[in-house]
C-alpha cells in the first residue's frame, strides 16, 4: 500500500510536458548578444527565405549551474505590437543547439524606444529577458525601409533628441548608426 501511494504522489508531483528542473533555465546565467549590450532589440523587415543584416540578429544562450542547456524551446514574444510590423514568415522560435544557444534574425518594423511595445525571451516558459527598446530602421513601421525612413533618420542625426535613431544605445545617432540603417535600407517584408 505504501509503494502505491509513493508511486501515485511521484507520478502526480512529476512536471508536465517533461520539464524538470534541470531543464529549467536561470535568467541570471543567460545571455542575450548584443542585445543585453544595447538594452534592446534591433530587428530589420525582411522575408520568410533572407536574413537581415548581421547587426539585427541575436543569439540567446541558456545554461544552468554555469553549463549550456541543449534542447531548450526558446519564444520570442511581442507584446502590445501596436506601431510594428511583424513581416509574415518571421521565424519566433527555435531550439538551444548542443552549446545552448537559439540564433534569431527577427523580421519586424517600427520603433519603440521606451514603449509601449515590448519584447519577452523566453527558455522552457522562463521569461529570460524583457525589453521595452524595440528599434529597427523600419520607423515608419510600414514593412519597408525606405527614402520617408532615410529622412526620419536624418532627422535625429547627429544629435541626442531622436531615439529611434540611436540604434546602439550611446546616447547619440551616429556614424556607427547610420552603418545599420544603411545594411537595411531598402529591405522589405516579403522579399
Amino acid at each position: 500500500m505504501c509503494r502505491i501511494i509513493a508511486f501515485l504522489c511521484v507520478a502526480f508531483l512529476a512536471p508536465a510536458g517533461g520539464a524538470y528542473a534541470s531543464d529549467v533555465p536561470d535568467p541570471d546565467e543567460c545571455t542575450v548578444e548584443p542585445c543585453d549590450a544595447y538594452g534592446g532589440v534591433l530587428t530589420c523587415p525582411h522575408g520568410p527565405g533572407g536574413a537581415g543584416p548581421d547587426q539585427t540578429a541575436f543569439t540567446v544562450t541558456i545554461r544552468r549551474f554555469g553549463q549550456p542547456l541543449p534542447g531548450v524551446w526558446v519564444e520570442v514574444v511581442l507584446l502590445n505590437a501596436s506601431g510594428h510590423t511583424v513581416c509574415p514568415g518571421a521565424v519566433l522560435t527555435g531550439s538551444t543547439d548542443e552549446h545552448g544557444q537559439a540564433s534569431f534574425n527577427l523580421a519586424i518594423g517600427g520603433c519603440s524606444p521606451d514603449g509601449p511595445a515590448a519584447l519577452r525571451i523566453l527558455g522552457n516558459s522562463v521569461v529570460i529577458r524583457h525589453y521595452d527598446r524595440i528599434l529597427s530602421p523600419d520607423q515608419d513601421a510600414d514593412g519597408r525601409v525606405g527614402l520617408a525612413d532615410f529622412v526620419l533618420f536624418g532627422a535625429g542625426f547627429g544629435g541626442s533628441g531622436l531615439p529611434c535613431a540611436d540604434y546602439n544605445n550611446d546616447g547619440l545617432a551616429s556614424l556607427a548608426d547610420f552603418v545599420t540603417f544603411a545594411a537595411c535600407f531598402g529591405r522589405e517584408c516579403g522579399e
